[in-house]
């Protein structure tokens, strides 16, 4: 039991409880030429919060931590899944930035579920003494489908960053 709880210690993120880059880049990455092999389609959706900072400077670190901690279990919650072919699972990239990956769905289901799920998950977060703030963040989308046969995991992670990177910059100019 110790091993094993050593083990999940080792791939996952202590403050969200989702996988955490070590996973993704030793476990996850290396594993999808079986995806290539078997053709199926690999989806990431890239997540990134808004103004998170500003969370941390006026409610404080233990805000900024219960908001990572809610946006986290909540995806994982409604997106998270082992089954082999149609894999799912919830990653902290770093800091405020979360990936959402799903392998062997249609690029066009996975859209449509991110979007549904994304209207949900838009809430307030209250970290303590029924004190409550609205957070925001922006997501982009990409599939392997997108790319083509030959597809590398860097180009997926890419274009889901700059299709993100847009989101945010189209809200920018709208809150303006």
């Amino acid at each position: 039991k110790l091993i094993s709880s050593y083990n999940e210690q080792l791939i996952t993120d202590s403050l969200t409880g989702a996988y955490n880059r070590r996973f993704l880049e030793e476990h996850f990455v290396p594993s999808l030429s079986c995806c290539h092999e078997k053709g199926l389609v690999v989806n990431l959706a890239f997540l990134d919060v808004d103004r998170f900072k500003s969370v941390n400077d006026q409610y404080g670190h233990a805000a900024g931590d219960t908001l990572l901690r809610d946006i986290a279990c909540f995806w994982k919650l409604h997106f998270n899944s082992r089954e082999t072919g149609a894999e799912r699972l919830v990653v902290r990239l770093g800091g405020d930035e979360l990936l959402i990956v799903a392998c062997g769905i249609p690029q066009e289901r996975f859209e449509r579920e991110i979007t549904g799920l994304d209207a949900q998950m838009r809430k307030i977060c209250y970290p303590k003494d029924g004190v409550g703030f609205s957070f925001d963040y922006s997501l982009g989308t990409a599939s392997s489908a997108e790319l083509g046969g030959g597809w590398a995991w860097e180009a997926l992670l890419q274009l889901a960053d700059q299709r993100m990177y847009r989101h945010k910059a189209e809200r920018k100019k709208q809150a303006e």
